[in-house]
């Protein structure tokens, strides 16, 4: 069994989209209960200037809470580990 948490903006983005394997609806009851779930989990990070996080996509869900900052750089490095 997996979970992706893609479902939960997924879901509210295109609601007729997103469906359980068998294409039966994933009802608001079982949403709201993941989102629930996904709150109750959530670490907040305490950025400060110059910090950098590196995420390891095998191991956590990850996420982020909107922004606004004109300022702010953003720099992304996807890629596949040299020692796999």
């Amino acid at each position: 069994m997996v979970y992706i948490n893609s479902l939960l903006p997924a879901k509210s983005m295109s609601p007729k989209i997103v469906s359980f394997e068998d294409g039966s609806e994933i009802d608001d009851e079982i949403m709201s209960e993941l989102n629930e779930i996904a709150e109750k989990i959530t670490a907040e990070i305490s950025w400060k200037k110059g910090d950098i996080l590196m995420v390891d996509n095998t191991r956590i869900m990850h996420g982020r809470r909107a922004f606004l900052d004109e300022k702010r750089d953003i720099y992304i490095r996807l890629c596949d580990p040299a020692f796999l």
